[in-house]
Order: structure tokens, then sequence, then C-alpha cells
């Protein structure tokens, strides 16, 4: 116990944590944490948090209430987590954990060690651009031969070209490939049947009047490929109002649709009537078909039919494979006449 006697010596004030100095005689205090007379020792003399805080600093009390983080994976004070504590592998490894470098590939399709994988291994067509397996994605498919054509996805073919000339053949003679292509064709007599084939054939009703000149009506074409035997010409016209100046018909042959002038066009036929009604013809033409045919011709008789008399025919030389028409043509003399044309009819008689 220290005994301090007040009257020899200066007050003191003392407060926890103060360091008293003591150089003797009788107990007496020197100094307090180096200094003398009236000492005040606050907070910081000794150590200590100030009562007011001013630096805000935390007590245990105020921790609680002031930090959020109460513990962490349940412990508190100072805590150290392991990779354990937070589920990860831990640096050293000590479970032996697998790790990438520690588990290659054992084996690839059935291969091991250096494994390279080619197509057929996972089943997919070999080569480039040419494929013999199935298609089994958008790949380029390349057509050869008859059919050519390459691309993905859809494509468009083409059929290689024969030798044979798009048209239209008239009994055709024609070779056939082992793949059913046409690869020649031609027109030929089909083993000519002696059927008739119509030509062209018309009722409709034609008028012509107060004309003097030779008037064309119609021109029909005569197939190129027309063979030899008997064209059959019908041309049924009838005028009235005669008064003895003669009307005529007549089938005419040419090679152009519209004749530049009828007079000079090949007269086949004529009916030149002065007081009849009826101004018909009625013909068979022996024909001989082909690039050096002929036609027999009556010329400027008034032959209207085979059974007239005077039926005397010269030939005309005619190439077949160039277009021929025959012209139907009516005169009226006569310019109060009126031709009426009622029907013309062309009939192919092939011989047999």
């Amino acid at each position: 116990m220290i005994k301090i006697s007040i009257t020899k010596r200066p007050l003191i004030a003392l407060k926890v944590g103060a360091k008293i100095t003591n150089n003797g005689g009788g107990g007496a205090v020197d100094s307090v944490n180096g200094q003398t007379g009236v000492v005040v020792l606050d907070a910081a003399d000794v150590n200590a948090y100030p009562d007011t805080n001013p630096a805000n600093y935390v007590d245990a009390a105020g921790a609680a209430s002031a930090a959020p983080v109460q513990s962490v994976n349940g412990d508190t004070g100072v805590v150290v987590l392991t990779a354990g504590d937070v589920g990860a592998y831990p640096d050293t490894n000590p479970s032996n954990f697998i790790t990438s470098a520690g588990a290659p590939v054992q084996s690839v399709n059935g291969q091991t060690g250096v494994v390279n994988i080619t197509a057929s291994d996972v089943g997919a067509p070999s080569g480039s651009g040419t494929s013999t397996g199935t298609n089994t994605g958008d790949q380029t498919i390349t057509l050869s031969g008859d059919v050519t054509g390459s691309g993905t996805g859809a494509i468009t073919a083409t059929l290689a070209n024969t030798a044979v000339t798009p048209a239209s053949y008239t009994n055709a003679n024609i070779t056939v490939d082992s793949k059913g292509r046409v690869t020649a064709a031609s027109n030929g007599t089909g083993g000519a049947t002696g059927a008739p084939k119509i030509i062209y054939a018309s009722s409709a009703i034609t008028v012509v009047s107060n004309v003097a000149s030779e008037q064309l009506v119609i021109a029909v074409p005569i197939p190129t490929d027309i063979t030899s035997g008997m064209l059959a010409v019908q041309f049924n016209a009838s005028g009235t109002t005669f008064t003895g100046i003669a009307v005529s018909a007549r089938v005419r042959i040419g090679s152009a649709l519209i004749p530049p002038t009828l007079g000079v066009e090949t007269l086949l036929a004529i009916n030149a009537v002065a007081s009849a009604a009826n101004i018909n013809i009625f013909r068979h033409f022996p024909i001989i078909g082909g690039a050096s045919g002929r036609i027999l011709t009556v010329g400027n008789s008034n032959v209207i039919s085979d059974q007239s008399a005077g039926a005397v025919y010269s030939p005309t030389n005619i190439d077949w494979t160039v277009q021929k028409y025959l012209y139907f043509t009516v005169q009226n003399n006569n310019l109060t006449n009126v031709i009426t044309v009622s029907g013309i009819y062309i009939t192919h008689y092939p011989e047999t």
C-alpha cells in the first residue's frame, strides 16, 4: 500500500493504466506517464479506447450488431477455410481425385494409341466429289453418263441429247438403243396399206360476186412426205344469173402460200361453163412422191371429172419435199353473177 502525503506534494489525479514513478523518499510519486504536476491522463495515454470513440472503433458489443457476418461455415473468430470447407479439390489432392491429365482416352472406335479416324470409321461416304455410299447429309452429288448434273439438296439433271432432230415424223423409221432412247429417226412409207388420208376437208361457205379477175379462195398445204399414189380433189361451187359470159373454177399448184400471180401457177384442172349453175371439179391426180416426184395434170381442158370426155394427162415434175400448195380459185366474168363455194376436199390414196 502506497501512502501519499498531500501536504508535501502537488495534487495528482490518476486514472486506470497510469504509470507512476517513485524516486524514493517516503513513497512519494514524482511523475505519471512522464507528466508532473496536476496530471490528467486520457485513453490514448494508456492505449485504451476513449469513451466517446471518435475513430468509430468497434468493440465486441458493437461488432455483433454492426458487422453482418456472424460466422463463416459455422466458424467464428479468426476463420481460415480449407478446400474441404467449400467442396473444392485440395492442391495436394490427398484423396487422389482424377484430373484431366490423369484420365486419357482409352480407345476410339476400338482403336488405341494415336488414333486417326477415316470416313469409313464413322459410316460416312469416302472420297471427294464422288459418293458410292448413302447420302447422309447435304453432300455434293455429281451425276455422269446419259444423265448429268451436280449439286447439293435438289439437283437439276440434264438428259444427254441424241442425234435425232426434234420433229414430227410420218410413217417414221426409228432406231431404239438398249436404254429405250430413240437414236435415229426418218420419214418413211411405213409399209403403205392403201388406207386413204384426208389432207383437207371444209364445207364452209364462201361467196364471191362482182369480181372479174381470178380470185383465190384458199391455199391448202400438201404434206412434204407425201408418197406415190392418187390425190382426189373435190371443189364444189355454183353460180347464178348467167347471161352468156363464162364463170370458172380452177385448181392450181405452186410453192407460195400466197401466189404472187395466179395466172402463172401450174393449172391442174378448170371448169369454165357459160350457162350451167354448177361449176364443180372432181378429179383424181396420179402422183409420184419424193424430191423427184410428178403429178399428172389435164391442163386447160374443161375436164371436170375423170369420166369427162377428152381427159388427156400430161406430167409435171414436182419436188414434194419442198412445201407445195393446192390453190382453189374462181373467176366471175359475169359481174351480175354470184359464185358460192360450198365445199373443198382433198384425200390422198397411197399406192399399195
